[in-house]
């Protein structure tokens, strides 16, 4: 596989230090107790004499109990800066005094993150113990596919004063969970399925609320309940929800009776006016001297539209959908905007398409540019309404009058897996064809872990016509048949380009609407081996000359292979799409300045606003080397350390020591890129930068096999739980590589106070965005890595440097070529499209071409 680019990818990865011991159990019965710490049960053990307390308090080691353990302590375990990690084993502990079985994070200060996985965990209590699980001081726990029993005592329960008590696939049985928020960072559960029984009917308690935030999050469980103390702590939860001190996530709040005389309805109704979503609380009357109770019901109401209410240039091609807890079916309505909704039908899916919101309203295709309402009622399992749901809207996007109308992009797919499951390939269709969506893999903090998956929105085509039936085939089927004509389309447009090496052959599109099938060739004689992006595009002409229905697509075939000869290779796709045949680039009047495909009073306004606008030079000026954080000039010879030459002391590393070559900027060395290079900077290079950022480096790769160089630049954060958070994303597109041969300097730079983010190639802008405006999330990082997603072994890198400072393009000029040196910058197509006749100058020459093509349209 060959991509042809190379993408600069800033990683952060949160750093982590361990101070304490690490004793992993080795399998089999055991028990903490007294002198056991040294009976050769641990394979890792490493101190001589480990702690031998028989209450085991303030323990500051880490324990890993591995699959097959199954150990034991009579005695509570408290432990302090530490962490427990139970996977695959058999976990029990009991506490012989009126104290906490298991104690997380015990001292202040003293963060710990502790899991069981797939295990099965009993913690006891005993005489009148209450918290049974007592996690404090931003002690984490998660508790993943674990059966967990709280059990023993009077009133055994889960306690988390600080920290995040996270349930995965789980079995939990207590008495109580509670959440103290009198803390200074909160607590929080996170419960995402499972199961918990707790037998108390004051199951999760909030007690004080304090004035920290108190969450609940994630998909929370029908089982959990809040309690207060009193009618007017009722009333401070509602005050604290309103003042984001609690937190609830997607919840509402249901009307109850009252308590003590208070009126807690005014109560719920004001915690309803805070909080949305799917699942909601209801208060509850414990009667005189009782305690209020918080208690989770399922939601009957429809909830959670999508499109969201109130979104806007919505696919008319797609789905509406929505949720409930409660409902057996759903009545669907619609209607545009003013008008009475109509019935569409009834449904036992949580979704509907916009086909049949058409339908319904005796139409095609919903309206371009157009506003509609739509409201779901849900029903019980004898066809009973249940709830009437709110009214939704949103709005078309305006497909009539825009260029294009994509119906492919292959920007959704993570993964192979996901592309099946829209087209078919070989696997499905016997013909040759093996389909993928190739992507960048951001690497992780974890070197066991596989790396978050970016997609690059392209469809690669692998073909083998070795064998009948000597075609290969994907197929992309419609759910709902495409109204092309409607759109106010003519023409069917997609992106091609052959990978290396391969056999000429035909390559053809299929139209089909079930009952016909249009078959187009593409006309160039080079369409598989041509390694430069192509449009292609076809008219509906020539697919309605075959007897197709165009307002009834059913399919698109996109083939290799003549049926006859064998061949084979790569074939790349991208962005199909349905285009207006006078929107097309070729058609486009020469004096459209304004890009609408007429030449009109707008096109002269947006020259007079340019005029005499020309190409500039630009001269070096020296950067501040203050700001110069690390410089990497790639001269080694051997091994895996790179020397930072910046003075700062930031020496990086790189993942192989093999990569080294000769034939560097001024004649010293560089380093090797291919598919699996990286680069890791320390930490503190990017630490404090948030504002500015500029990263510089020279690439040499050959033309032919890199067409795009570095045609997209992307931000991320590493930290592991982020990777899929950009700070922001840039690219350009260009048509011919051959200038681009050899070793070429590139800089991005971005200035979040201006909102600029900018590609200089040369020294010269070929892309620029100004409205980049995310924070750079630098602190605490661990790691900068740069990868790259090409395998081409040609490409080489060199003279990479980091600024903490967004550079000037004078200051890119003299970082590419020293003191004195100067380039000339385009303004076309850049920084303007009214030159038209790229001269370089916008002037009479390009007024007379508007005149030439005056009200053309």
């Amino acid at each position: 596989m060959n991509i042809s680019k190379v993408v600069l990818v800033i990683c952060l990865l949160a750093a982590s230090a361990a101070n304490a011991t690490t004793y992993t159990w080795d399998g089999g019965a055991g028990t903490w107790e007294g002198q056991n710490w040294n009976g050769g049960n641990y394979a890792n053990e490493s101190d001589s004499n480990p702690p031998s307390a028989t209450s085991y308090d303030y323990i500051n080691d880490d324990f890993i109990i591995g699959a097959g353990g199954n150990v034991t302590s009579s005695e509570r375990v408290t432990l302090t800066g530490s962490s427990i990690n139970v996977t695959g084993s058999t976990l029990s502990i009991s506490s012989t005094s009126n104290l906490p079985a298991l104690v997380l994070g015990h001292s202040a200060g003293s963060a710990t993150s502790s899991s069981f996985i797939n295990s099965t965990v009993t913690l006891t209590g005993n005489g009148s113990a209450g918290r049974t699980l007592h996690m404090k001081n931003d002690a984490n726990l998660d508790i993943n596919n674990t059966t967990l029993n709280i059990a023993g005592g009077s009133n055994p329960w889960i306690e988390v004063d600080d920290g995040v008590l996270t349930i995965i696939d789980s079995n939990i049985t207590a008495s109580v969970i509670k959440l103290d928020g009198a803390v200074s960072n909160g607590s929080w559960i996170e419960f995402v399925s499972g199961n918990i029984t707790l037998s108390n009917s004051n199951a999760v308690r909030g007690t004080n609320f304090g004035n920290s935030k108190c969450q609940i999050t994630g998909g929370v469980g029908d089982v959990l309940v809040v309690q207060t103390n009193n009618s007017s702590s009722g009333k401070e939860l509602a005050e604290k929800v309103k003042k984001g001190f609690f937190w609830i996530d997607d919840t509402r709040i249901q009307t109850s009776t009252s308590y003590n005389g208070s009126n807690i309805a005014t109560v719920n109704s004001e915690l309803a006016a805070q909080v949305v979503g799917g699942r909601f609380f209801q208060m509850s009357d414990a009667g005189s001297g009782g305690e209020q109770t918080l208690y989770l019901v399922a939601a009957t109401k429809a909830f959670g539209p999508s499109p969201a209410n109130g979104a806007v240039d919505v696919n008319p091609n797609g789905k509406v959908s929505y949720s409930s807890d409660g409902a057996a079916s759903y009545d669907v309505y619609v209607a545009q905007q003013g008008n009475s909704l109509v019935l569409v039908g009834n449904y036992t899916a949580e979704s509907v398409s916009m086909y049949e919101l058409a339908t319904a309203l005796s139409l095609g295709i919903l309206d371009s540019n157009t506003t509609y309402e739509w409201r779901v009622d849900t029903k019980n399992g004898g066809g009973g309404l249940l709830d009437t749901g709110d009214v939704w809207s949103f709005t078309v996007m305006d497909y009539y009058n825009a260029s294009s109308f994509v119906i492919e992009d292959f920007f959704v797919y993570d993964n192979n897996t996901a592309l099946l499951a829209v087209w078919d390939d070989g696997s499905s269709n016997s013909t040759g064809s093996v389909i993928d969506v190739p992507g960048l893999e951001l690497p992780t903090d974890d070197a066991n872990a596989t790396g978050f998956i970016r997609p690059l929105g392209i469809m690669e085509l692998g073909y083998d016509n070795s064998s009948s039936p000597y075609k290969s085939e994907a197929d992309l089927l419609f759910e709902n048949p495409g109204k092309w004509l409607l759109l106010n389309k003519n023409v069917l447009s997609l992106k091609c380009r052959a990978g290396a090496g391969n056999s000429s052959t035909e390559l053809y599109v299929e139209v089909t609407d079930g009952n016909n099938t249009a078959k187009i060739i593409n006309p160039l004689s080079n369409a598989t081996t041509r390694e430069q992006w192509k449009y292609w595009n076809i008219r509906f002409s020539d697919l309605q000359q075959q007897g197709v229905d165009l307002n009834n697509v059913t399919a698109i075939t996109i083939g290799v292979g003549d049926g006859v000869t064998s061949s084979s290779g790569l074939m790349y796709i991208d962005d199909i799409e349905l285009r207006n045949q006078a929107k097309l680039p070729e058609y486009q009047p020469l004096g459209d300045v304004d890009d609408d495909y007429k030449v009109n009073s707008f096109d002269l306004a947006e020259l007079a606003a340019e005029w005499l606008l020309e190409d500039f030079n630009v001269i070096a000026e020296s950067p501040n080397d203050l700001y110069l954080r690390a410089y990497y000039k790639f001269n080694e010879v051997n091994g895996v350390n790179v020397a930072d030459s910046s003075g700062n002391g930031y020496d990086a590393t790189v993942n192989t020591s093999s990569n080294w070559q000769g034939g560097g900027i001024g004649s010293s060395n560089c380093l090797l890129v291919d598919g699996s290079t990286e680069v890791n900077i320390p930490a503190g290079v990017m630490t404090g930068i948030s504002d500015e950022l500029t990263i510089s480096f020279w690439i040499n790769g050959k033309a032919a096999d890199s067409p795009n160089m570095v045609d997209q630049v992307d931000f991320a954060d590493g930290n592991s739980a982020d990777h899929t958070k950009l700070w922001n994303r840039l690219q350009w597109d260009i048509d011919d590589a051959n200038d681009y041969d050899g070793w070429n300097h590139y800089a991005v730079v971005k200035n979040v106070n201006s909102g600029e983010m900018m590609i200089y190639h040369n020294g010269i802008t070929v892309a620029r965005d100004t409205n980049m405006i995310s924070l750079i999330v630098g602190a605490d990082s661990n790691a900068t890595l740069l990868v790259s997603d090409t395998n081409d072994s040609d490409i080489q890198i060199d003279e990479l440097k980091i600024y903490s400072a967004a550079l000037s393009q004078a200051q890119v000029v003299n970082v590419m070529g020293g003191s004195g040196y100067e380039i000339i910058q385009p303004i076309n197509p850049l920084y303007t499209d009214a030159d038209i006749d790229e001269s370089g100058s916008v002037n009479l020459f390009d007024l007379a071409l508007i005149g030439l093509d005056w009200i053309t349209e």
